[in-house]
């Protein structure tokens, strides 16, 4: 169940890389616009959240040079003990993995 944070966020990396190739700065995930959601609408991100059994994905700290992933745990995930919430931050080019609780390294590989 939690390699769908892995995969959600793994997936959600690359879009935002595709994404800042064609544009000023990384997008986020709560605006309407073309220009700055990273797919492309609010609609957008709620059809993939939905999609998603265990976590919903959201963007935060959008910059020029880096921004922060975050899978929120949804359904029977949300009284996880063990890992919480994952989150993956770019930050000039560096990918720094986390989680709300537990450790990182253990959460990551399961």
């Amino acid at each position: 169940k939690r390699a769908e944070a892995a995969q959600a966020l793994g997936d959600f990396q690359l879009r935002q890389e595709s994404f800042r190739a064609d544009h000023p700065t990384y997008g986020d995930t709560t605006s309407n616009s073309t220009a700055t959601n990273v797919l492309g609408s609010v609609a957008n991100v709620t059809a993939y959240n939905t999609g998603l059994k265990y976590y919903t994905v959201a963007v935060s700290g959008n910059t020029v040079t880096g921004y922060t992933l975050t899978a929120t745990r949804k359904g029977e995930m949300t009284s996880d003990p063990k890992c919480g919430n994952f989150t993956m931050t770019m930050v000039s080019g560096v990918v720094i993995k986390g989680v709300s609780t537990g450790d990182a390294d253990y959460c990551w590989r399961k």
